[in-house]
C-alpha cells in the first residue's frame, strides 16, 4: 500500500515535470539573475499580499539607463491570480510567468525584462 503511494506520487511528479510544471516557483535569486539586476535582489521583510517572496533590485536596461523592478513569487496559482486583481487597477506593467510577477513603471522596461525573462507581458 506504501509503494503504491510512493509510486503514484512519482509518477504524478515526473507528469507535472514533462509537462514543463513545477511545483515551486524560481528563486528571486534566479529571476534577478536571468533580468540583469545590478545586484542581488533586496528581499522585502514585508511580503505583498498573497505572495511567497518579495524582493527589489535595479536592473539595467539596453540603454544602459537602469529600472526599479520588483519580483514576487507565490506559493500557488491562486494566490497568484488574487495577487493580480489587487494590483490591476494600480498600473505599471508587469512579466507574468509561472508562480512569479516581476512590475515596473512602463512598458519599455516591461518589454526589455520579457525578453531576458519569457513570460507574458501586461
Amino acid at each position: 500500500m506504501k509503494r503504491t503511494a510512493i509510486i503514484g506520487a512519482v509518477i504524478a511528479a515526473a507528469t507535472l515535470t514533462a509537462c514543463g510544471g513545477s511545483a515551486t516557483p524560481p528563486s528571486v535569486a534566479t529571476l534577478g539573475q536571468k533580468l540583469e539586476c545590478l545586484s542581488t535582489p533586496e528581499v522585502s521583510q514585508q511580503t505583498e499580499m498573497f505572495a511567497l517572496v518579495t524582493a527589489t533590485c535595479d536592473f539595467s536596461m539596453p540603454d544602459q539607463s537602469s529600472q526599479h523592478a520588483i519580483i514576487t513569487t507565490f506559493v500557488n496559482s491562486d494566490g497568484q491570480a488574487n495577487y493580480a486583481k489587487a494590483v490591476d487597477s494600480l498600473g505599471g506593467t508587469r512579466v507574468n510567468g509561472r508562480l512569479w510577477t516581476v512590475a515596473f513603471d512602463g512598458q519599455v522596461a516591461g518589454a526589455a525584462a520579457q525578453k531576458r525573462l519569457g513570460g507574458t507581458l501586461r
